[in-house]
């Protein structure tokens, strides 16, 4: 009779191949503390469990606030962040060129050089009130102009 090594105890998804050693199933791997220990596997190029536990081979269970979506565990807002990113759960944060506004989860842009007769619509960058034209001397300033076109019919 061939003798068969022993693992107490036993390995769970992996097999007994030395004593209390488990050579684990494809997508577990062997656990840090122990030799005959197989936990789960997530790859981070397809599982980033950051914000999350790896349940599964490549399948995160999210911490409480987070989805996992694509390929990894992202913080919900439960409002739209316009101009901004859900950074953490329920937290928007502005992209550059946006700082925030008095209106929740709401940036607006920045114009370094204010926007007199206009209003900022994207960074640096002025529209124009009716009856003003974009100032060749100053960006993001208006001035007063006798142009047809920039008046209401």
């Amino acid at each position: 009779t061939e003798c068969e090594p022993v693992c107490d105890p036993p390995c769970e998804q992996g097999k007994c191949i030395a004593p209390n050693t488990c050579d684990c199933r494809h997508g577990f791997e062997m656990s840090k503390d122990s030799k005959h220990v197989c936990k789960t596997r997530c790859d981070p190029k397809i599982a980033k469990c950051g914000n999350g536990t790896c349940v599964e081979p490549n399948r995160c269970n999210c911490e409480k606030g987070y989805e996992f979506r694509g390929h990894a565990c992202v913080p919900i807002c439960d409002s739209t962040c316009i101009n901004a990113e859900c950074s953490q759960p329920n937290t928007c944060t502005c992209k550059q060129g946006f700082n925030k506004s008095s209106e929740p989860n709401v940036c607006k842009p920045i114009c370094n050089e204010g926007c007199s007769n206009g209003t900022c619509v994207a960074p640096n960058t002025c529209l124009c009130l009716h009856g003003y034209q974009p100032s060749e001397a100053a960006p993001n300033s208006c001035e007063p102009s006798c142009d047809p076109k920039f008046f209401d019919t």
